[in-house]
């Protein structure tokens, strides 16, 4: 009986090991991956202007101005 309780006592040990140094890679490997957040920022789209005032957006959506 004492036998089988540390056979299983142990093996409880390994799989907390195993975690561990799993999480501990992990870790590494985003910190890697994760790098200068200035290089991962993509800017998709399309161009358009940006009006500041209200009566030349409308005179240039209606077609009025030209």
């Amino acid at each position: 009986m004492w036998h089988e309780a540390r056979r299983s006592e142990k093996k409880v040990h390994d799989m907390m090991d195993a975690a561990r140094k799993r999480a501990q890679r992990r870790a590494i490997f985003l910190a890697k991956r994760r790098g200068d957040p200035i290089q991962s920022i993509q800017a998709v789209g399309s161009r358009y202007k940006i009006f500041r005032d209200d009566g030349l957006y409308q005179a240039t959506e209606d077609q009025q101005g030209l």
